[in-house]
């Protein structure tokens, strides 16, 4: 994981940042809450709607990218590229001590090279730290993460393989953090030799929203210490 901090004018330029990217490509439904309220969300598009909208799970997104892809042939090489962006935030009612954990990126897709050539796929989540505990990270942190694919790329060959690729990353957050910005970028290269096609498409992309609720049980227990040694304090 790599933090960087900046100014809160920084904050302010990301929001003028968001709001006008979110005009390019909106998703169907930018704003909302998971389902079992566990976050809410807001703000949600693309800069180009290759990502799609996502399906909205309890724990995160799954997108469906509709012609992701980069292709080329005959030596004409072709760079596609798109990033989704999101506001996460936690429910205004969320107990005490709740925060967000971390966030994961699951992708895959497969890719293909005849008579030589070469694709690759690369990623970057970049976060925006917009609100947290006292004692958290100050707002206008940023963290971002590189996603790690597999097998490694580029993918190249002088004669001729196809296959699958998958993709991955996991970003811890700092403890405390409560609302978040997120912008994932993510790139597909195709190059090919003369009388060759390369072409690289990415079919799914899973975003995971790792939330920490303290347990009823744990709370009690702790408020019971306190009471114990309130008591205590008095009798001395």
């Amino acid at each position: 994981m790599r933090i960087a901090n900046f100014a809160i004018v920084g904050l302010a330029g990301l929001g003028t940042f968001a709001a006008t990217s979110s005009a390019a490509v909106p998703w169907a439904v930018p704003s909302g809450t998971a389902p079992g309220g566990a976050f809410t969300y807001s703000n949600g598009g693309s800069d180009s709607g290759l990502f799609g909208s996502p399906v909205v799970l309890s724990n995160g997104f799954q997108f469906f990218p509709n012609n992701f892809f980069a292709s080329s042939s005959n030596g004409v090489a072709q760079t596609t590229r798109d990033r989704f962006y999101v506001t996460i935030n936690l429910p205004s009612n969320a107990p005490q001590g709740t925060y967000l954990e971390s966030i994961k990126v699951k992708e895959a897709g497969d890719y293909a090279i005849l008579g030589g050539g070469a694709v690759q796929a690369a990623g970057l989540m970049t976060m925006t730290v917009l609100s947290s505990d006292p004692g958290g990270p100050t707002p206008g942190t940023v963290l971002f993460q590189s996603l790690v694919a597999s097998p490694a790329m580029p993918v190249s060959t002088t004669s001729a393989v196809a296959g699958p690729w998958t993709g991955q990353l996991h970003l811890d957050i700092p403890t405390g953090v409560k609302s978040l910005q997120i912008v994932m970028n993510n790139i597909l290269q195709a190059t090919s030799f003369a009388n060759g096609t390369s072409l690289i498409d990415k079919k799914n992309t899973g975003v995971e929203i790792e939330v920490v609720i303290p347990e009823p049980a744990t709370a009690a227990v702790m408020l019971g210490g306190a009471g114990l040694m309130l008591i205590r304090r008095r009798k001395a």
